[in-house]
């Protein structure tokens, strides 16, 4: 069984072969470090609070037929709850005195251990002209410290603040010449300072024992090393034998009390071509954010990786500050699961972070379902103001737009002025045509494009592609549970209705929908993609696809579909069970974005309890046309 690993995914999901992934991935996993053979299904990244309850129909492998009757639902229902109190009773939980949150899940089946560790700090929180900044931490948390990484750290030290001295002086030259519109190129004094601080870096490599902090856990034993950072957390994990667990305490401690930023520059280049290669250059990653940045008009409109100008400007003091303002004790959930005795867990804790304390001006994150729920829709302006547009060059009916933003319950967005000039990135150009361009980032990278109020469209090699962002509130609590089983009706697996209407009937070649995108803890959006024939009619298409979903809003899930997605959420958290490394991922997300760990359970009840009316409803609050922004890949 191979899980999908979209970062923030509610659901748990089994690999559809016949569902298009959403354009891009809203995290990114840091792939650079050790990530060597894993248990299966050990993958912490794999399984989180996104992904975590629904299920295709083929988790529950070839019975999925008989999932309507009473029989094998009672059997599946009859084993989760025995599962489930077992799992309960084995989970203990405690709380530092410095805000620090622990879970311990014990598990005796196998001498190992599972570490994650959840910082509710994304690109979500990064200041306008920042971006990239949570990103580029996680890489630098693998550098070491004082300690782990050095060869002469007396020696070290002093080259390090040398290239931020260099750095710095070079970014304000650059800046004045940019200012007074001289070139930057053709400054000796520029290409002088480049140089230097090129030796330094060199210099300061020379004292570098390369993969210190890695090769220390996987000496050890270590496996599955490694972190992902999304819009919304950032999260690092990994699997060691169960003897070893004082040595992740201590290491782990180290690498966030006293972390060095040891060779940061040249990770800002590593992580630049990581950009370019995945998505500058890349024709799905490249329409992706182009559509993005016209749909939404918060923080989710961003790369996690960073614009390149900003990633360009930022050094050694503006990484520091945003890891002393967001990574402190509060901000953090720790999760160990597997052969433990929770008293010794917590004597660990309490040795190695007890005293870690935050700095002045350190912020606690809120994720609150409350503050989230009253989080205005991410509309831009142009777009709440705007009647349906049309799409593919014919004109869509439906009502009036913010229909579906009252019927929300929250308030209408902002203006996108509201939120800084410099949020406004990807700033627009005009061309001869009159069509718009935009500026990819904003840094002349320019991409042909046009747009309507509503509609976004694109020339590009991932064409053929047709996507339809429908704007949601937060996917927290039952509302969003709601909003999760009625995408799961409509793509979770061969039997589901978008799979079976339009994919399997040759009028689409794949099709998906992704309720938490970019992420899922802040307004965002619905996306429903697909993939048309080559050359098929992309208004048919889209009529098709909206039929599909104004079905579902009109008469809801019929009882076999929702005995489907309830027997998949329990299979789902069944096989969950199984893995040490999901089950604390799973742990940690929840009690990170729910409040407790337990959220995985209410969530549960939520999916039980569900009828088709209330699924019904908040389809038709969500996926109605006159909510929607229209992404159109053009074939080249």
């Amino acid at each position: 069984m191979q899980i999908l690993s979209g970062a923030n995914s509610r659901f748990l999901r089994v690999e559809q072969k016949l569902s298009v992934p959403p354009p891009y991935s809203r995290s990114v996993t840091c792939n650079c470090k050790q990530n060597t053979s894993q248990e299966p299904n050990c993958d912490a990244n794999a399984i989180n609070r996104r992904q975590l309850l629904l299920g295709s129909a083929a988790v529950v492998g070839s019975s999925t037929a008989g999932l309507s009757s009473s029989r094998p639902a009672a059997a599946a229902g009859a084993a989760f709850a025995a599962t489930s109190l077992q799992f309960e009773s084995r989970v203990s939980e405690f709380t530092l005195p410095n805000g620090l949150h622990f879970i311990v899940l014990e598990r005796h089946n196998a001498p190992v251990v599972s570490c994650h560790t959840h910082a509710r700090v994304g690109a979500y929180v990064e200041e306008e002209g920042s971006t990239g900044l949570a990103h580029l931490l996680e890489h630098m948390a693998f550098k070491g410290t004082p300690r782990i990484g050095s060869r002469d750290w007396r020696a070290e030290q002093p080259l390090l603040a040398a290239q931020d001295e260099v750095f710095y002086e070079l970014r304000q030259l650059q800046q004045q010449a940019a200012a007074s519109g001289a070139s930057a190129s053709r400054s000796s004094h520029m290409q002088q300072l480049q140089e230097r601080l090129d030796k330094l870096k060199v210099e300061a490599q020379q004292l570098v024992v390369p993969n210190a902090f890695g090769s220390m856990l996987q000496e050890a034993g270590a496996v599955g090393l490694n972190a992902a950072t999304s819009h919304d957390n950032t999260r690092y994990y990994m699997s060691l034998p169960a003897n070893k667990l004082e040595l992740w305490f201590a290491l782990e401690s180290e690498r966030f009390q006293v972390p060095v930023l040891r060779e940061l520059y040249t990770e800002k280049e590593v992580i630049g071509e990581e950009r370019r290669a995945r998505w500058e250059n890349n024709p799905m990653g490249r329409f992706t954010y182009d559509y993005l940045l016209q749909a939404l008009d918060n923080p989710y409109r961003r790369p996690v990786i960073g614009f390149a100008d900003d990633f360009d400007r930022f050094g050694s003091h503006e990484v520091a500050s945003f890891f002393s303002r967001y990574y402190h004790p509060a901000n953090l959930t720790i999760s160990v699961v597997g052969d433990v005795d929770p008293g010794r867990v917590q004597q660990l804790a309490e040795k190695y972070f007890g005293s870690w304390t935050a700095p002045a001006g350190a912020v606690t994150l809120d994720s609150s379902i409350q503050r989230l729920a009253a989080e205005p829709l991410p509309q831009p302006a142009v777009v709440a103001a705007a009647a349906p547009a049309a799409v593919g060059g014919a004109a869509v009916g439906g009502a009036a737009a913010g229909v579906a933003v009252a019927a929300l319950g929250v308030a209408a967005a902002a203006p996108l002025a509201q939120l800084g000039a410099a949020s406004a990135v990807g700033s627009t150009s005009t061309k001869q045509d009159g069509s718009s361009s935009l500026v990819w980032d904003r840094s002349g990278a320019g991409s042909s494009s046009s747009s309507s109020s509503r509609e976004f469209s694109q020339r590009t090699a991932a064409g053929p592609l047709l996507v339809m962002g429908y704007y949601r509130p937060s996917v927290t609590g039952r509302r969003g549970t709601a909003m999760e089983v009625a995408a799961d009706v409509l793509t979770g697996g061969r039997s589901a209705r978008l799979i079976k209407q339009l994919v399997l009937r040759g009028s689409c070649l794949s099709a998906s929908v992704l309720v938490g995108y970019p992420g899922d803890l802040h307004p965002g959006l619905a996306l429903v993609t697909a993939v048309p024939p080559a050359g098929g009619d992309m208004q048919r298409f889209s009529t098709e696809l909206q039929q599909q979903l104004d079905a579902l809003a009109q008469d809801g899930p019929t009882p076999a579909e929702l005995g489907r997605v309830k027997a998949s959420a329990r299979a789902a958290l069944l096989s969950a069970l199984t893995s040490n490394g999901s089950m604390s991922s799973l742990l940690a997300s929840y009690h990170s974005v729910t409040g407790s760990w337990r959220g995985v359970l209410q969530e549960l009840a939520d999916v039980d309890s569900l009828r088709g009316p209330e699924v019904a409803e908040v389809a038709g609050q969500v996926f109605g046309e006159e909510n929607r922004f229209t992404g159109l890949g053009l074939p080249l």
